[in-house]
């Protein structure tokens, strides 16, 4: 029986309308919980970067990043390894101002390196950015003294080196001065479909049993055209409508 493990994830996508309710979708299908959801923007406006945290088996994993890269709308799927990753998050967190826990609150927000973003006789807000272990330990220890708001972000990751690990390639190409790939071909268009039968033609009238199949010699009225032929037709409907 496989493992589960906790697995961080970037997605780039093309900025569409729905793109993150198609992927979130997927996960749900997949009955994978996801514990931390960002989307950001990237260095293109046309895309857009969404970066999960979810736990799971390795064989379910995988059949999902291979599911995903079905979507439309998904250009590229990276899946993160913690030790190579640069991963952060931020913590905005409301403390009361107690005259009798100020000084401790305070003295521990130095020791995180959290930052004093607001003062007031009431409350102290703390701001925090660090990776999430760090903040939770940081959370866990505020909860000694009264809270009273807290707000987190999801993580953001970057893979460490020089290379960009979800680059679209046609970025890439432009990046490095390589020339863009040859457009594909377009389609070819549609055959206009054949008339059955064309004004001074006789097929059309042997559809329509005016010319029996086979005939070597064309009727005279046959041979006068357009009108000729329409008045025949018109004949041949109210005799029938006669009968």
């Amino acid at each position: 029986m496989s493992s589960v493990n906790r697995y961080t994830i970037a997605i780039l996508v093309r900025n569409e309308f729905g793109v993150l309710n198609r992927v979130t979708s997927m996960f749900r299908r997949r009955q994978f919980n996801i514990e931390c959801l960002t989307v950001s923007e990237t260095e293109s406006p046309a895309y857009s970067r969404i970066t999960l945290i979810f736990e799971g088996e390795d064989n379910a994993k995988r059949q999902l990043v291979t599911q995903l890269y079905k979507l439309p709308d998904v250009v590229k799927v990276k899946e993160f390894d913690p030790d190579h990753t640069i991963s952060a998050e931020l913590l905005l967190i409301k403390m009361a101002n107690d005259p009798e826990t100020r000084e401790e609150i305070l003295d521990a927000a130095s020791a995180f390196e959290a930052k004093v973003v607001d003062y007031t006789r009431h409350s102290i807000v703390l701001r925090m950015t660090d990776d999430s272990r760090r903040i939770d330990a940081f959370l866990d220890l505020m909860r000694d003294f009264e809270i009273i708001e807290i707000c987190r972000t999801g993580v953001v990751s970057l893979e460490r080196g020089g290379e960009n690990s979800l680059r679209h390639q046609s970025l890439s190409e432009r990046v490095s001065g390589a020339a863009p790939p040859a457009a594909p071909p377009p389609a070819p268009a549609a055959r206009a479909a054949r008339p059955v039968a064309w004004v001074g033609g006789t097929a059309w009238r042997r559809a329509l049993g005016m010319v029996p199949r086979g005939a070597g010699r064309v009727p005279a009225w046959v041979r006068g055209g357009w009108p000729v032929a329409c008045a025949r037709v018109g004949e041949r409907v109210r005799q029938a409508a006669l009968l």
